[in-house]
């Protein structure tokens, strides 16, 4: 009997923001099989009926195309605040002269509480539509051919549970992903009515799946031991690896013409969601105390990243800190293009997460030949190697150290360069997805 394969984009029709973390990784197997032209049937689940309904391949792109229309427009109108910024930026530094607050000023606070508090309404605004909106989709039916494939976010439609009623009738083969168990073992990184669901998520993961891809071994282990703790069914794992490769068009210096404080500066580049696990606590800390220590020509610190989970009182200290805001730099969103250039330009980047079930941002800046301190838990070793230099995330005079030493050791960063040049090798999307099906045509 031959095999179908059945690939869930529930996931890439709900969403309607940037493509980031597992949403990038469905887009980037979506747009594999697409391009390989690959037999393959595409399903999207309406959690309003339970059910699951064909479409084609034209309508997945179709409306990824129709989001990277919106983001095109949403940047514009951001290039338009970003003007209203410049001049609100010039007010206060001038404000500040007058009144003599500072006798050295060489530049002001360039975020704003303003920015912040945009940023964490973008981010309740939610990333779903409220319904699926497409005009050809199909009733679907299993069969005991179908290889279901579903690595997006499914703890949001609970399919899980409809997917075990199915199976009792009809004996297809299920490939679920876990990208990572946080929210059940770290409870106090997420929202804490998350746990339940999560906890339940897994149970019905586990009872659905017959084969569960993992994106680390770290990540396989904590599965490991959460389903033998609660004595759920331990399936076949499967670890593969993230790709880090970023789609690049050529136009890489495009956005310091548009940033005038990041176009003739040294920065560091910490590349996260603005959360509480993502540890920029510690980053704010180690800078506070290089600026204390008096460090000459301190670079600046640059956060890309939409705000998350319990950094209220870490954005009021960003704003308003006159010590270290002068410093540190957000960018709320950042394009492929800008994020290239971003990372490109920078001294190196950090990445002082608590806790991974990967770590792209690791990978992405190794690929673009870039050196990363990294935190030394979890998965970040997997994808760092020896390329990386390791610091325990709570360790914040270790950061320091680790800043400083590089700081004022340009030399030692080149070294890094050199060897990540000669000896890295990245791993591109179009491996990460080889693998995988690879493994999936051995079931």
């Amino acid at each position: 009997m031959n095999k179908r394969l059945v690939f869930d984009v529930t996931t890439i029709m709900w969403w309607n923001r940037p493509a980031t973390g597992i949403v990038r990784v469905c887009y980037e197997l979506f747009f594999w099989i697409k391009e390989n032209d690959l037999m393959a049937i595409y399903l999207v689940f309406d959690p309003s009926t339970k059910k699951y309904y064909s479409i084609s391949a034209d309508s997945v792109m179709q409306h990824i195309n129709s989001i990277a229309d919106t983001q095109k427009l949403s940047r514009n109108a951001n290039l338009r605040e970003g003007e209203k910024s410049k001049f609100l930026f010039k007010v206060k530094r001038e404000v500040l002269r007058i009144t003599k607050q500072f006798k050295n000023l060489k530049l002001i606070n360039s975020i704003s509480a303003n920015v912040f508090v945009k940023s964490f309404l973008l981010s309740k605004k939610g990333h779903q539509t409220d319904k699926i909106k497409i005009e050809e989709k199909k009733d679907f039916v299993f069969d005991e051919r179908d290889l279901y494939l579903t690595i997006g976010l499914n703890w949001e439609f609970m399919q899980e549970e409809t997917l075990y009623h199915l199976k009792k009738n009809i004996k297809f083969k299920v490939l679920t992903m876990c990208y990572d168990l946080i929210p059940v073992i770290f409870p106090h990184f997420t929202n804490l009515h998350a746990t339940p669901m999560f906890n339940e998520y897994f149970n019905l993961l586990s009872w659905v799946s017959d084969y569960v891809l993992c994106i680390s071994s770290s990540t396989q282990k904590d599965y490991t031991e959460f389903v033998e703790k609660y004595n759920y069914p331990n399936r076949e794992t499967y670890v593969f690896k993230l790709g880090s490769n970023i789609h690049d068009d050529g136009e890489r210096e495009k956005y310091f013409g548009q940033n005038h404080i990041l176009k003739n500066n040294k920065y560091i580049l910490y590349v996260s969601t603005i959360e509480i696990r993502k540890n920029h606590e510690t980053i704010y800390n180690a800078y506070l105390k290089l600026i204390e220590d008096g460090i000459d020509d301190l670079p600046y610190l640059v956060f890309v990243g939409m705000h998350g989970w319990n950094v209220n009182d870490l954005g009021f200290k960003l704003a308003h800190d006159l010590r270290v805001n002068r410093k540190i730099i957000i960018f709320n969103y950042a394009s492929d293009e800008e994020l290239i250039s971003l990372y490109k330009n920078c001294l190196f980047t950090i990445y002082p997460s608590l806790y991974e079930g990967w770590g792209l941002p690791i990978g992405e800046s190794l690929n673009l030949g870039k050196f990363c301190i990294s935190s030394s838990t979890s998965s970040m070793p997997e994808v760092g190697g020896t390329f990386v230099d390791y610091v325990h995330p709570l360790d914040t005079f270790g950061w320091v150290e680790r800043l400083r030493f590089y700081i004022q050791n340009p030399n030692e960063i080149c070294k890094k360069e050199e060897a990540i040049k000669e000896f890295y090798k990245p791993i591109k999307w179009e491996n990460t997805i080889e693998d995988l099906m690879s493994f999936i045509h051995e079931k």
